[in-house]
């Protein structure tokens, strides 16, 4: 019984790491970005935004972040 609840706790983890992944990728590749709402943002607040907002790393340190 014991091995059973171990299994399915890790089918359950790699089921929610899958999804994680999944939406992730589906997000980025998105049209458009969190702030192309904003029409009129110099250049210079919109990279200072970018980095306060982690979008100016790389895929993989967004997704663990």
């Amino acid at each position: 019984m014991l091995r059973f609840f171990a299994s399915r706790l890790i089918q359950g983890g790699i089921v929610i790491l899958a999804v994680l992944c999944i939406t992730f990728v589906l997000l980025k590749r998105a049209p458009g970005s969190p702030l192309e709402s904003e029409r009129n943002i110099p250049e210079h607040i919109r990279a200072q935004k970018m980095a306060q907002l982690g979008l100016d790393q790389p895929e993989i340190v967004q997704l663990w972040r």
